[in-house]
């Protein structure tokens, strides 16, 4: 029952399935067993725990003995099992933002944090942090936002701190103008960008003035459009 129990608070704290839960639970118990009792074990789970087999090998003969673990027995193994849990939670979290790398994210001012400017994005990605140094911020913009603030970026990358997986940003980037224009509407193609200034974009078709005034109002420069 407790075993039962202990599966069930595990996948909902990190999104796993039961089934899987119960894989990562004998790996690493096998793992971790047979470390600790320098012999081969073989784990299983039973109605009443988990059960050891553990296996002794000599000239002669094999030997196995069986103990079965119950609750008190657990909370040497719940370490590394938490350690393991933590970092498949980290790796599907990373595969899953990377979907988001390249893409324009709108974020919302946070803090001024050494050197680098704080940040949550609360779109499709859900909330998570992000940072942004100076370098990819414009000239004009550096220590003007206020909390609470809205802009847009372009997700350059990922970066890890501790256990956090945080995005990193930039306003600088010329693809962020193809995004914000394709938000909009239209597709164009960025060719040259002064951050804060001016940027010269490429469109194959007429793009509406609301939606031109719209991005430069975003990026608080100029548009010029080339066809």
């Amino acid at each position: 029952m407790w075993l039962k129990a202990y599966i069930a608070e595990i996948s909902e704290i990190y999104g796993i399935s039961s089934a899987e839960v119960q894989n990562v639970i004998i790996e690493t118990a096998e793992q971790f067993y047979t470390h600790l009792l320098r012999h081969p074990v073989v784990c299983e789970m039973t109605k009443d725990g988990i059960t050891i087999r553990k296996y002794s090998f000599n000239a002669f003969a094999v030997s196995e003995d069986t103990v079965t673990l119950q609750s008190h027995d657990f909370k040497s193994l719940s370490a590394s099992l938490k350690d393991r849990f933590e970092t498949i939670m980290l790796y599907r979290k990373h595969k899953y933002l990377s979907g988001y790398i390249g893409k324009a994210i709108r974020c919302t001012f946070l803090k001024y944090d050494d050197g680098a400017f704080c940040f949550t994005e609360d779109g499709g990605a859900g909330k998570i942090h992000a940072v942004c140094s100076d370098r990819n911020i414009p000239p004009k913009e550096r220590n003007r936002y206020s909390s609470g603030q809205n802009l847009w970026f372009i997700a350059s990358g990922l970066i890890q701190i501790n256990d956090q997986i945080l995005f990193r940003l930039s306003r600088t980037a010329m693809t962020l103008v193809d995004e914000l224009f394709k938000l909009n509407g239209s597709n164009v193609k960025c060719i040259k960008r002064i951050p804060g200034a001016k940027s010269y974009v490429h469109a194959k078709k007429h793009i509406p003035k609301k939606q031109i005034v719209s991005v430069a109002g975003e990026l608080n420069e100029r548009i010029i459009v080339e066809f």
